[in-house]
């Protein structure tokens, strides 16, 4: 089919152009305030000069298949995470390293911080949950009582990678 497509940073749509105006759509049908949009894009020339000629369902097809794959390397990954959990904390009481820290984070942000299933490391150490706004990914923060080394320097509060100006006090880990 000779679909006109118009991709943005956050959606694949459909164009119609029918001579004396544009229909714009999704997979789910006409978008809201398509005017709006269109002003927003630069207008109707700029927005069809955006365009590029194709079959719309066989690139929602790929779209969807990128997105499935995406979905199946986060399983895999978090998968991998348990698994590196699993192995740093068999034993009784773990040595407190940047990677124990890593690991006890991730693994806290899908259960409880509570100290009846807290894991022992040889440096004492408090936990909190902080929901970053309404839709936002938890964020786990770890203290330590006594700081351990990481890139050159001493750090005792630890977090993983969260957005951008969150936990400034902390040392994001990836």
């Amino acid at each position: 089919m000779n679909d006109l497509i118009l991709t943005t940073s956050s959606r694949t749509l459909l164009v119609v152009n029918n001579g004396t105006s544009l229909s714009i759509s999704d997979q789910f049908g006409p978008i809201g305030n398509a005017g709006q949009f269109i002003c927003c894009l630069g207008g109707v020339k700029a927005i069809l000069d955006r365009c590029v000629v194709g079959d719309y369902k066989a690139e929602l097809a790929k779209i969807e298949a990128k997105e499935a794959a995406k979905k199946a390397s986060r399983e895999e990954e978090k998968e991998e995470k348990f698994n590196s959990y699993k192995r740093i904390f068999s034993e009784e009481v773990t040595e407190t390293t940047v990677e124990s820290v890593s690991a006890l984070i991730y693994e806290l942000k899908n259960t409880e911080c509570n100290d009846s299933n807290m894991p022992r490391m040889t440096i004492g150490y408090s936990c909190n949950k902080y929901k970053l706004g309404e839709d936002e990914e938890t964020e786990v923060t770890i203290k330590l009582v006594k700081p351990i080394l990481f890139n050159g320097e001493f750090h005792s509060k630890f977090t993983t990678n969260c957005r951008k100006n969150y936990l400034t006090k902390y040392t994001h880990l990836s």
